[in-house]
C-alpha cells in the first residue's frame, strides 16, 4: 500500500502541477475567465454549504496523524509529515483552481455534469491532445491514491476504535499478515452499499460528510477538553498553550459548516436532506455499536462520564472495570 500511494501519488503530481503552473506559461489563462460572485446566488449560506463539502477533501491530510502510531520515530516524523502536509495543501488548494478557473472559466467546469470531465478540456487546451491523455492517465492515477488511502485511513480508524473500547471487538483484530482485515472489509461493504444507493460520487461524499466533519469537531474539542482536564499528561508532542483557543474556534467554525451545510441549507443549496439522513444512520449505527460493546461484550454500565486520570500512574492505580482506555493519541 504505501509504494502504490508513493506510485499514485508521484503520478498525481504531474497533472496538479500542469493546472497550476502552466496555464500562466502557455498563455491560455485569462483573468476574464474569473468571476467573483460568492455574493449572488445564495451568498453565506451558499459559501457555508459547499465549505461543507470541501472539507471532505482539503482535510485530507489528517491521515497523516491516523498513522502517527505506525512511524519509525512517532514523534519526531509526525509533526513534520503533518507541517509538510498541510503547506503541500495549502500550496494547492490556492493554486490549482485560479489555474483551471482562469484556463476553463467557472461555467465550464460549473455545467459539468460529470463533475470531473472538465479536467480533460483543460489538459487538451494546455498542453494538448497526447499529453493530455497521458495528464487524465495520471489523474487517474491519482484517484486510485484516493480509494486506497481513504480504505487505509478508515479501516484504521475502525480498528483503533475498537481497540479503545468504543465500538465492537470484533473490528480491533489483525489478520495473519497484521492488517486491520475486518475493518477493511467493512469499510469495502459501505462503500459498495453507498455505489450502488447514490447515482454520483458528490451524493456519496454529502452522505458520508456527516460523519466525517464532525470527527474534526470532536478532535478539535477533544484536544481542548483533554488540555484543560489532564493538564499534567505527558504528551510526545505537545502544542503550545495559544493553540488551545485556536483548536475551540475551529470546532465551532467547522460544527458551523455541519449545521448550515449539513441541515439548513441541504435541500436549497446542498445535495438534499435525504443524504444527511444517511448519515444520521450510519452515526446512530456506531452509537449502537458502542453501547454493545460496553453494556453485552464488556458488561460494564453506560457512563456519561468517564473518570478522569491526571496521570498515567493516576490511571494505572484505578480499578480494571473503571479505568478508562489508554491510548497513544
Amino acid at each position: 500500500a504505501v509504494w502504490l500511494a508513493y506510485l499514485t501519488g508521484g503520478l498525481l503530481i504531474l497533472p496538479a502541477a500542469a493546472l497550476m503552473f502552466l496555464p500562466y506559461l502557455t498563455g491560455d489563462w485569462s483573468s476574464d475567465n474569473m468571476t467573483w460572485e460568492i455574493g449572488a446566488g445564495g451568498g453565506l449560506g451558499l459559501a457555508m454549504t459547499w465549505l461543507y463539502f470541501m472539507g471532505w477533501s482539503s482535510y485530507g491530510f489528517e491521515t497523516v496523524a491516523a498513522f502517527a502510531p505506525e512511524y519509525h520515530d512517532p514523534e519526531t516524523d509526525t509533526p513534520r509529515a503533518l507541517r509538510a502536509a498541510a503547506a503541500f495543501s495549502v500550496v494547492v488548494y490556492a493554486l490549482l483552481p485560479l489555474g483551471l478557473g482562469g484556463t476553463l472559466g467557472t461555467t465550464a467546469v460549473a455545467e459539468d455534469a460529470t463533475f470531473i470531465a472538465f479536467y480533460t478540456t483543460a489538459f487538451d487546451a494546455i498542453v494538448g491532445n497526447f499529453l493530455g491523455t497521458i495528464m487524465v492517465l495520471c489523474l487517474i492515477g491519482g484517484l486510485l491514491l484516493s480509494m486506497n488511502t481513504a480504505t487505509m485511513d478508515g479501516s484504521r480508524a475502525l480498528f483503533g476504535i475498537s481497540r479503545d473500547g468504543m465500538t465492537i471487538k470484533e473490528l480491533g483484530v489483525l489478520s495473519s499478515r497484521h492488517v486491520p482485515a475486518r475493518a477493511m472489509t467493512v469499510d469495502a461493504l459501505l462503500n459498495v452499499f453507498l455505489i450502488t444507493y447514490f447515482a454520483g460520487a458528490i451524493e456519496i461524499i454529502a452522505a458520508g460528510n456527516l460523519g466525517y466533519i464532525m470527527a474534526h469537531v470532536f478532535a478539535l474539542s477533544g484536544f481542548v477538553m483533554l488540555r484543560r482536564d489532564r493538564p499534567n499528561w505527558p504528551r510526545p508532542i505537545k502544542l503550545s498553550s495559544m493553540w488551545v483557543p485556536i483548536a475551540g474556534a475551529l470546532a465551532l467554525i467547522n460544527f458551523a459548516f455541519v449545521v448550515f451545510g449539513g441541515f439548513v441549507y441541504a435541500d436549497e443549496y446542498g445535495y438534499g436532506w435525504d443524504k444527511t439522513r444517511v448519515g444520521l444512520i450510519v452515526l446512530a449505527v456506531s452509537l449502537i455499536f458502542w453501547a454493545f460493546r460496553h453494556v453485552v461484550q464488556d458488561r460494564t454500565p453506560l457512563r456519561i462520564r468517564e473518570a478522569v486520570p491526571l496521570t498515567p500512574e493516576a490511571a494505572a492505580a484505578m480499578p480494571t472495570e473503571a479505568a478508562p482506555p489508554v491510548t497513544r493519541a
